[in-house]
């Protein structure tokens, strides 16, 4: 599972060990076959709550506590993984850090955004297209039948 999330992420193999705890977090909370519930609840004897999962290496903004009044809100990141320590987010930043937060905001799927967006131009053109052949067909319409009156 841990090659699987690196490479649907594209990420470098030296973020290797976030992708693993990653994947362990994600595997106690998948269902077993001879038990039928998730290792968390054979532990806690409660459901996980699956609310928080994200996908992983996705872009993250981290919103700025201290900032000046000119600086930018939100700081850029990679989604890596769950803190294990806190209920926080474990963040890539440009600079080779991991940062951990909770304020985060996730762009979790920015293809099927673009891939809406082409939809709607070309069906914005087929429409106009559609218009235009259908107006050919009546201007022929009327210059035929205006021919037709003259012999």
């Amino acid at each position: 599972m841990t090659r699987c999330l690196l490479s649907e992420a594209n990420l470098p193999q030296r973020v290797w060990a976030e992708a693993a705890m990653t994947a362990t977090y994600l595997q106690n909370r998948l269902p077993t076959k001879p038990k039928e519930k998730t290792p968390y609840e054979l532990w806690t004897n409660r459901k996980p709550n699956l609310s928080h999962i994200r996908v992983f290496g996705c872009k993250a903004n981290i919103q700025k506590q201290k900032r000046g009044k000119l600086d930018s809100k939100a700081v850029e990141g990679i989604f890596l993984g769950y803190d294990y320590r806190s209920k926080g987010y474990r963040i890539y930043l440009r600079d080779n850090k991991i940062m951990i937060s909770r304020t985060v905001k996730f762009i979790e799927n920015p293809q099927s955004k673009k891939k809406q967006k082409n939809f709607k131009t070309k069906t914005n053109v087929m429409l106009c297209i559609e218009i235009c052949n259908n107006f050919q067909v009546q201007l022929n319409q009327s210059i035929n039948s205006d021919l037709a009156k003259f012999p």
